[in-house]
């Protein structure tokens, strides 16, 4: 996409499902039993933390349908609350985001106001506040968010 066009419509959804998958997938990993993550949620397949999940139990016939259904949940939940134009990359990297810490925390951060305030340089830049979980700072989420920063910026 050139310039300030936006980013909707079907074809576009799936190339932005399509980009942040890029991203979701080797930064989650895929264990099909589920497990309790750093910030000790019970997690199955790639990051799905439905309720109901119980540690141990394989969930492999579920993990390719809930990976899609869960990239595409982020990305229909960021469209709900970023308003201002996005370009699709920019959409991929908040999609990403919303992934890991959640639509309704995505919708509530500083980086979704300040896409809303057309501020795209400061939501992409503030990306990288969302380093920890538990309560500690993770270099791994560190790594995925200066990649998703990275995105954001049309720099990957």
């Amino acid at each position: 996409m050139n310039g300030k066009q936006t980013a909707s419509g079907a074809s576009v959804m799936g190339l932005v499902v399509l980009m942040a998958a890029w991203f979701i997938q080797p930064a989650e990993n895929t264990v099909p039993v589920a497990y309790r993550d750093v910030a000790q949620v019970v997690t199955a397949c790639t990051g799905h933390t439905e309720p109901g999940l119980k540690v141990g139990v394989d969930y492999s016939a579920s993990c390719a349908k809930w990976l899609a259904s869960d990239i595409g949940k982020a990305a229909t939940g960021v469209q709900a609350c970023v308003h201002a134009p996005m370009r699709s990359y920019e959409w991929a990297a908040y999609t990403s985001l919303a992934f890991n810490i959640g639509v309704p925390a995505f919708c509530r951060s500083s980086i979704a106001r300040k896409a809303n305030a057309g501020d795209t340089a400061g939501a992409c830049a503030a990306i990288e506040l969302y380093v920890y979980a538990g309560g500690k700072r993770v270099q791994g989420l560190a790594n995925r968010r200066a990649g998703e920063r990275a995105l954001c910026e049309g720099r990957t």
